[in-house]
This record gives structure tokens, C-alpha cells and sequence, in this order.
């Protein structure tokens, strides 16, 4: 079979070629554009729970929150006031990129810095890809002089899951975002009515 000069004309016309290539590179091009935009606004939600979770802690490393809590005790409505709190120091424009209601929070007391690594885990259950066991429902009361660990975890919906290597995930793809505090209370004034 003999090809014929249209045929020939045909395999060297290289009209559509960069379409055909931009067709290629295109989807590889925006998911590398989607993956560093959905990082950045990672690092964006991840810097505004840093900087609200240590605007929080400073009224529990002076002894405020604790003497305007005094007499309550139940755990659950301690942490939801701090939840505020931390709601209320992070701003306006963190309220653009995750909702603060869905924070987890969690306060813990250990005897001595060196206790801090038990304590100031992963907010992650790797083998279920879930929340750890009891995350978010401990509440110490921060004792005068005692060595505190605030951590506030989130669960950040994501987009290009698959491009989440480094990141602790959950098992449906999103990410966690986390933040801690370790810090020694100050020797505040407390009298025995107030204490915790």
C-alpha cells in the first residue's frame, strides 16, 4: 500500500498539536495549582488557631479564666467557654476559612516538662484514622505553678486528598489541623473558695 501525498500531507500537519498537548498537560497543571492553593490556605487556617490558641492560654497562664470559672466544675461547659474564647481571639478572618464551633480542645496538667510528649500527642488515632479515645474531653484545672498542655485540633475538609503526603489524615481524606500550648501557670492569688 502506497501512501499517497494527501495522506502524507496529513501525518505532517501540525495544526491542533498544542491543543492536544495542552489537553495533556492541563489537569496535571491544575491539580499542582489546586494542591499548593489548598496548602496555603492550611498553613493560613493552621497560623490562626496558632495565634488565637495563645491569645487563649495567657488568661489560663495568669489564673483569670480559672478564678471567672471557679465555681463551675462541670468539664464540658469549662471547654466550650475556652472554645469561645479561642473563637473570639482568632477573628473575623479565620471565620472565612473554618468554623471555630468545630475546634476540639483539650487541657491537661503533668508533673514535669518531660511529661509534656505523652500528653502532647497527635489528636489522630492512626489506626482507626479518627479521633484519639477521649481527645477533647480533658480539663485539668490549671493549678498556681503547675505545667499546663492546651491543644486545639480541627478536621479540615480537603480537596486534593490524594496530595496529602506528610499530613496526618483521617480516614475520609481530611486533614488535621493542630496547634499546642505548653506552658507553667503563674503563681496567681487563689483563695480556697476559688480554687479549682
Amino acid at each position: 500500500m502506497r501512501t499517497t501525498s494527501a495522506q502524507w500531507a496529513f501525518l505532517r500537519d501540525e495544526r491542533g498539536a498544542s491543543a492536544v498537548e495542552f489537553a495533556m498537560v492541563c489537569p496535571i497543571f491544575l491539580a499542582v495549582v489546586g494542591a499548593a492553593l489548598q496548602m496555603m490556605l492550611m498553613f493560613l487556617v493552621s497560623q490562626n488557631l496558632d495565634t488565637g490558641l495563645q491569645s487563649t492560654v495567657r488568661t489560663l497562664v495568669t489564673g483569670q479564666f480559672q478564678s471567672e470559672n471557679s465555681a463551675n466544675k462541670d468539664k464540658t461547659a469549662l471547654i466550650g467557654k475556652l472554645r469561645k474564647q479561642l473563637c473570639n481571639n482568632t477573628g473575623v478572618a479565620a471565620a472565612a476559612f473554618f468554623n471555630c464551633n468545630d475546634v476540639i480542645l483539650d487541657v491537661q496538667v503533668v508533673d514535669t516538662f518531660a511529661g509534656v510528649t505523652g500528653a502532647n500527642g497527635s489528636a489522630l488515632d492512626p489506626s482507626t484514622g479518627n479521633w484519639r479515645a477521649g481527645f477533647g474531653t480533658a480539663y485539668t484545672c490549671p493549678q498556681p505553678s503547675k505545667i499546663v498542655v492546651v491543644r486545639a485540633a480541627l478536621k479540615y475538609a480537603v480537596f486534593f486528598s490524594m496530595m496529602n503526603a506528610g499530613i496526618k489524615s483521617f480516614g475520609d481524606g481530611s486533614a488535621l489541623i493542630q496547634s499546642n500550648a505548653v506552658f507553667r501557670v503563674e503563681p496567681y492569688q487563689s483563695d480556697s473558695s476559688s480554687a479549682c
